[in-house]
């Protein structure tokens, strides 16, 4: 038998587990993770599982959620970390990437699927579920966004989408935050929301947010684009 005749992603069970031990003796398969193999015998390893991560991690934990800060970054963390809900909660290594799994609410309506067989969260859930916190972290990086960098998004959306559109989100998260049980995380990101606007009291941690309270706020996209429109004038000089 050669690779060809063999599917590029074999999951180990109980009913084929001697087989593949026997393809893999003979040099027909290689392990990527503790039940998934790959008959991709000719590409570097680490560069295969960094192209076709999601995909990966989509076998190993069907129906799973991208989620907390990595629904945001879309993408391993500097620590080469990921973060996912899921029914399974073995924590899982792809090659230099490790996988973080942890229960939570399975998809609603408005979340999105992504590849085959995992979800992108609406954006309502990813913000809401970055209000929770976690005391105990066995990844190197932090599991949710801080809450200057939670604010630092709202910012971005506020701007992007305008009051309108920032008070339509926060009624898609008081909407879905009883399936989630996050009713506690609604109220915080409420205050969160409402102290931007001028309409609450709440502490902020940004000072993006403090800006747009104070009535000084300011658009970073164009701050950007100004910077880089002033040092090519300067360079042109």
């Amino acid at each position: 038998m050669n690779t060809d005749a063999l599917p590029t992603f074999i999951l180990s069970t109980k009913e084929n587990s001697y087989k593949i031990s026997r393809w893999q003796e003979r040099g027909l398969v290689r392990k990527i993770t503790a039940n998934l193999y790959t008959s991709n015998m000719h590409d570097d390893l680490d560069a295969f599982i960094h192209r076709r991560l999601f995909e990966l991690v989509g076998l190993v934990y069907p129906g799973a959620i991208i989620a907390d800060r990595s629904a945001f970054e879309m993408s391993p963390t500097t620590g080469n970390e990921l973060f996912i809900i899921s029914d399974k909660t073995k924590i899982s290594t792809f090659g230099k990437y490790t996988v973080y799994p942890r229960k939570g609410a399975a998809p609603l309506p408005d979340d999105i699927p992504f590849m085959q067989n995992l979800y992108q969260p609406s954006v309502a859930r990813k913000f809401l579920e970055n209000v929770k916190t976690s005391r105990r972290y066995s990844s190197r990086s932090p599991r949710y966004l801080s809450k200057k960098e939670l604010e630092e998004k709202l910012e971005n959306y506020l701007c992007t989408y305008r009051e309108e559109g920032f008070n339509h989100l926060r009624d898609q998260m008081r909407a879905i935050a009883p399936a989630l049980r996050l009713e506690k995380e609604f109220l915080i990101i409420n205050d969160i929301m409402g102290a931007m606007l001028g309409t609450r009291e709440a502490q902020l941690s940004s000072e993006v947010a403090q800006a747009r309270r104070s009535g000084d706020a300011f658009d970073s996209k164009r701050s950007i684009l100004f910077t880089r429109l002033f040092e090519g004038l300067s360079a042109n000089r």
